[in-house]
């Protein structure tokens, strides 16, 4: 006779991949953008970007994470739901094109930049594979 737990015959919960994507991205961008709104005077330095750059940055990014949170709360995978892709898909682009252009950032701050270009890169890509299932 097997002692079966609670956790081995509980029915596995199906994560909805779409609320978690773009939930998670929320959660990213906010952070983020609270961080360079916050932070804009020690961080310009670093990454050699003009602390209003970086305050509007910042808006922006906290301004965005409402289609994500709007996206990672519909019941159903809206038209709507795409808005956000196309504006990380349009973030990925300007970034590359900023972090290859522009004259000042010191090397960290490019680094920052094609980073943070590859983390959204991934989750447009994991949020389109989500909206297309």
């Amino acid at each position: 006779m097997t002692a079966e737990t609670p956790a081995a015959t509980a029915p596995r919960r199906k994560v909805d991949r779409r609320r978690l994507w773009f939930g998670l991205d929320a959660v990213v961008t906010g952070l983020n953008g609270l961080g360079f709104l916050l932070l804009a005077d020690r961080l310009a330095p670093v990454l050699g970007a003009a602390p209003t750059l970086l305050l509007s940055v910042g808006v922006f990014l906290v301004l965005v994470t409402v289609p994500l949170i709007l996206a990672a709360r519909a019941t159903t995978a809206h038209p709507a739901c795409w808005i956000p892709v196309l504006i990380n898909l349009a973030w990925v682009a300007a970034s590359v094109v900023f972090a290859l252009a522009a004259p000042d950032p010191t090397p960290l701050g490019r680094g920052w930049i094609i980073a943070q270009a590859l983390i959204v890169a991934i989750f447009a890509t994991l949020q389109t594979r989500a909206l297309r299932r």
